[in-house]
């Protein structure tokens, strides 16, 4: 399954009357404005904080973290990632878990 994720600036100047995707051929906003990708199901967009993270070899903490850092190393090889406002959580990313511990409560 994937999922295509386009995201556009809004401001009082270009607010559209019906958000129907993309500008048509020709007529592009600057890259600052929009962004789009298209992610499957557990794929890894890393966010530029995550990238700053796993450059830095001494920060790798678990076998996942030396994944990241290798896929890091890749990515920048090839000219750098390609998106930069969407990016992706897994499963296995450990900040995924902070926000889903259940919070037990004694009254």
């Amino acid at each position: 399954m994937k999922h295509r994720i386009f995201i556009q600036k809004i401001s009082g100047n270009n607010v559209p009357r019906k958000v129907t995707g993309p500008c048509p051929a020709g007529a592009r906003r600057p890259p600052d404005e929009e962004e789009e990708a298209v992610v499957a199901w557990q794929e890894k967009l890393f966010s530029q904080f995550e990238v700053d993270l796993y450059q830095n070899e001494s920060a790798c903490q678990t076998p996942l973290d030396r994944q990241y850092h290798e896929e890091i190393l890749k990515l920048e090889k090839a000219g750098g990632r390609k998106n930069y406002r969407i990016f992706t959580y897994t499963d296995h990313d450990r900040f995924t878990n902070l926000e889903e511990v259940p919070i037990l409560s004694y009254t």
